[in-house]
């Protein structure tokens, strides 16, 4: 877990109206960090019109429509409120980059996605966590 979930990259309880609030947000955090370019955004708002990424269980899991970035990495928001991402409510998203050209296996970390959309106590439970510590607590919990 500690792969892919990263302490700087985590933003727990925070306060947005909109999905292309949380997008933007994510964008500006992810470009001050050198993780991605100006076309970043660009590419998620492209994704979301094929069809959006959230899956229910108050879980969204965007990302490019290609991948964009030099190195594989989740960049996790939670929501003190939820908020309406097309057709479903969402309060916690799960930034999804995969590195350009990706030869990695990737099975564990899509496994721990799929299980955090079919486990309503595990994103319950996410969703109450206050720091990084915490937060990869709760996944470890869960995925024994």
């Amino acid at each position: 877990m500690n792969t892919y979930f990263r302490k700087d990259l985590m933003f727990l309880r925070k306060n947005f109206h909109s999905y292309e609030e949380v997008l933007t947000f994510f964008h500006t955090a992810l470009l001050e960090k050198g993780l991605v370019d100006n076309t970043f955004l660009e590419a998620i708002f492209e994704r979301e019109k094929v069809a959006p990424t959230s899956f229910g269980n108050l879980v969204a899991v965007p990302h490019p429509i290609v991948p964009k970035t030099n190195q594989t990495f989740i960049a996790v928001c939670t929501l003190d409120k939820p908020i309406q991402w097309k057709d479903k409510p969402v309060q916690l998203v799960c930034m999804l980059c995969v590195k350009k050209n990706s030869k990695e296996n990737l099975q564990d970390m899509y496994g721990l996605l799929v299980r955090l959309i079919d486990n309503s106590s595990m994103v319950q439970n996410l969703l109450k966590t206050k720091s990084y510590e915490q937060f990869i607590q709760v996944l470890k919990e869960h995925s024994c």
